[in-house]
């Protein structure tokens, strides 16, 4: 158990360095300007604090938080001022989705993976994703 917690403390140490080279890494990808900022804005976030400790009467745990992004339909690639449509959020789905998956592509050390959405509002979506960082 020593060992797992050490890999994992040594791990978060590493974090803020890992998002400073994908960050490096997605700015040379050629990628448009919207992409390449959305990319920037999921990374960026490891550099925070992403612990999150929940206690209840029998346990503790520690878990990462969930990174987000707010988009619009029209930076997710949709033709609308809000998400109308499940068809919609279908596609602004797949658009994060697609991002995490290249994203993954060029990092060596973690891996992002989809998590869900929770829309506000009509014009505006959090985006939800996980953290895995062991690859």
């Amino acid at each position: 158990m020593d060992d797992l917690l050490t890999l994992f403390n040594n791990k978060l140490k590493e974090l803020p360095s890992i998002s400073k080279n994908l960050s490096d890494l997605i700015c040379r990808q050629g990628w448009s300007k919207e992409k390449t900022q959305h990319a920037l804005i999921i990374v960026q976030q490891l550099s925070g604090n992403l612990l999150e400790v929940t206690n209840s009467p029998l346990y503790s745990s520690v878990h990462f938080k969930q990174l987000q992004i707010s988009l619009s339909p029209s930076e997710c690639g949709i033709d609308s001022a809000i998400f109308k449509s499940g068809t919609m959020m279908i596609q602004a789905d797949k658009y994060i989705s697609d991002l995490l998956d290249e994203i993954n592509c060029i990092s060596k050390n973690i891996n992002f993976s989809f998590s869900g959405h929770n829309c506000c509002s009509g014009s505006l979506c959090i985006f939800k994703i996980s953290l895995n960082i062991f690859k």
